[in-house]
């Protein structure tokens, strides 16, 4: 993990790939785009929020103050959190896409 400007979750590019592959196996392009947009929309939201002072537990629960544009990074709990959602969007919690087969 790299550390810059006292964000220690940002993950290096081949860390990120990485993670991508364990956490989303299986996963659809339409899935893994919906993670990557997702975690953006989550870093957005966060450094918007910090930057407006805002005390929202749910999107500042990051040790980032809301002063420089690395508060906009997407790190590893948004992707993390991105993950989830798209799990959860898709109906399917047990880690990859929903596969639905009728039998004819």
């Amino acid at each position: 993990l790299m550390q810059k400007n006292g964000i220690e979750d940002l993950l290096t590019y081949d860390e990120l790939l990485d993670f991508i592959a364990v956490k989303c196996e299986g996963f659809s392009g339409a899935s893994l785009a919906g993670v990557a947009r997702a975690a953006a929309s989550r870093a957005l939201e966060r450094a918007v929020c910090d930057f407006a002072g805002s005390n929202r537990e749910e999107v500042s629960d990051s040790s980032v103050d809301g002063s420089s544009i690395a508060d906009c990074l997407v790190t590893k709990v948004d992707f993390e959190l991105a993950i989830e959602d798209v799990l959860e969007s898709s109906g399917n919690g047990d880690g990859g896409e929903e596969e639905e087969k009728s039998s004819d």
